[in-house]
């Protein structure tokens, strides 16, 4: 029994294991997930013989369903078609570019001899030596010795080279070539000195290079203008600058007021002299017949040494101006001759040193005449009552210029007129002579002892200061004291005041005597002692 159990179950499990053999591989064969598609093939067959449905709830236990599978899976399983894929375009061939030819192109390069005889060197300057060493081998040489004053450099500013427009690049296509260099602009030569027979010629201009055309490139712009050279005109030099010094501007030599300028001419081929003023030491600028501060245009002078002279009156009086001198001639201007800052002397009458002395008394000549101030009477001069003196203006002129239109008064002190007259008179260093004779009036206003004596038409008087220029007018006056004055002791002063025209103005001047008392009654006797 034991065995026959044991057998069963060993049975029963070869079932199991060939039923789930069979599962599996149905399973595995089918490949069925959950999102195929299911179908349903009855297989039992129902009552009357018919196949059961699949549309059930649960369809029967002994039905096989199968399904269909999912070819949009990845990969996708077995039994799906093959994917169709369009057909790729055809891509067109490349054309071929041609090679591009070498710019510039390469010439050979022949020996070349700096000089082969001395006019080779010739530099076309006529200051220089024009000397060629190891004439006609490699090794000539030219050498130019010697030098003129040069022009100032010239350099004028080349135009800027437009710039190459720039390529585009495609994918697979060749590289454009370079583009050519421009080529170098060539230097201006030197300017020729002063006096060459003729300028060097102006080297020329490279030529620039053709512009390679390459199809479907664009095209290069256009190569720029080279600047023209600047033209010279030959001619003669300008001429040498003048030399001198200005001459006195005072002391007789130039009448006040003025300036005396003089130079000396040193070149043979000016066109003449521009004299030029300025209020300081700054040279003036611009110069030339334009100039603001010209002051004189002179023709030429013969030959070389000419002495050249202008006498000027500046304004006002008295100012300091700065004077240049210079030669011109169609080519230029000298450099400038400078005259140190200078002032002219101012023309002016000056009467301030006139004064008023007495010159005698009761006829008892002093002998005082001079300029400056009173002069003091003699020691031990005792005056009273009715003496007669003498009295003299000196007009002294101590400027430069004549005193014009002089008008002289005179205010007395306890003075009268004497019984004689005034006795007035006018000295020209000649001499006294009556005022009349010289057309001076006299006027009298007031009553006595103090009295206005007015001198008019009184003649112009000279610059100097000294005899002969002072003038001078005399007059007496006799000692007077008013009615009913009783003192024993009177005073007397004689003041004037002289007004005239100093050149610039009416001014005056004016002076006075000291006061000096006089006795009005008899003195104390003098005790003579008798032996």
């Amino acid at each position: 029994m034991a065995k026959n159990i044991k057998i069963f179950t060993l049975l029963l499990s070869c079932f199991a294991f060939f039923t789930f053999l069979f599962l599996t591989s149905a399973k595995t064969a089918n490949a069925c997930h959950l999102d195929d598609q299911w179908t349903c093939e009855p297989a039992c067959m129902g009552r009357a013989g018919e196949p059961l449905g699949c549309d059930g709830v649960s369809p029967p236990v002994c039905d096989i369903w199968e399904c269909t599978p999912n070819c949009f899976d990845t990969p996708p399983p077995p039994g799906c078609p093959s994917p169709t894929y369009p057909s790729y375009p055809t891509y067109p061939t490349y054309p071929t570019y041609p090679s591009y030819p070498t710019y510039p192109p390469t010439y050979p390069t022949y020996p070349t001899y700096a000089c082969s005889t001395d006019a080779d060197c010739d530099d076309n300057d006529a200051c220089t030596t024009d000397t060629c060493t190891d004439p006609g081998t490699p090794t000539a040489a030219c050498s130019n010795t010697g030098a003129c004053p040069s022009y100032p450099a010239y350099a004028p500013t080349y135009p800027v080279y437009p710039a190459y427009p720039v390529y585009p690049t495609y994918p697979g296509y060749p590289t454009y070539p370079a583009y050519p260099a421009y080529p170098s602009y060539p230097a201006y030569p030197s300017y020729p000195s002063y006096g060459n027979p003729s300028y060097p010629s102006y080297p020329a201009y490279p030529t620039y290079p053709s512009y390679p055309t390459y199809p479907g490139y664009p095209t290069y712009p256009g190569y720029p203008t080279y600047p023209s050279y600047p033209s010279y005109t030959l001619g003669p030099n300008p001429p040498t600058d003048p030399t001198g010094d200005n001459w006195a501007t005072s002391g007789g030599v130039v009448p006040c007021g003025q300036v005396r300028l003089t130079f000396k001419d040193q070149a043979n081929d000016e066109d003449g002299f521009y004299l030029y003023r300025t209020n300081n030491s700054t040279p003036p600028s611009p110069t030339g017949a334009g100039s603001p501060y010209l002051l004189q245009t002179f023709g030429p002078s013969a030959g070389v040494s000419g002495i050249l002279t202008h006498t000027y009156t500046p304004t006002p009086s008295g100012t300091v101006y700065y004077y240049w001198a210079s030669a011109y001639n169609a080519v230029g201007e000298s450099s400038l001759l400078e005259f140190a800052g200078l002032a002219d002397t101012i023309c002016a009458a000056n009467l301030s040193t006139s004064d008023k002395d007495i010159v005698a008394i009761n006829g008892d000549v002093l002998g005082f005449n001079q300029c400056g101030i009173t002069d003091s009477l003699p020691a031990g001069t005792k005056l009273k009552l009715n003496d007669i003196l003498k009295f003299s203006i000196n007009l002294c002129n101590t400027g430069n210029l004549q005193a014009s239109t002089i008008t002289l008064t005179d205010n007395l002190l306890n003075l009268k007129q004497p019984p004689g007259g005034w006795n007035a008179k006018y000295d020209s260093g000649s001499g006294e002579v009556n005022i009349a004779s010289v057309g001076i009036n006299l006027s009298v206003t007031g009553s006595p002892p103090n009295q206005r004596l007015t001198f008019t038409g009184i003649p112009n008087i000279p610059a100097g200061g000294a005899l002969p220029s002072i003038r001078r007018i005399t007059f007496e006056g006799q000692l007077a004291i008013p009615t009913g004055y009783s003192a024993a002791t009177g005073r007397m002063q004689n003041c004037f005041r002289a007004d005239y025209n100093n050149g610039s103005g009416m001014t005056f001047t004016s002076a006075c005597t000291p006061i000096l008392p006089f006795q009005t009654g008899p003195g104390i006797p003098t005790i003579i002692e008798v032996p």
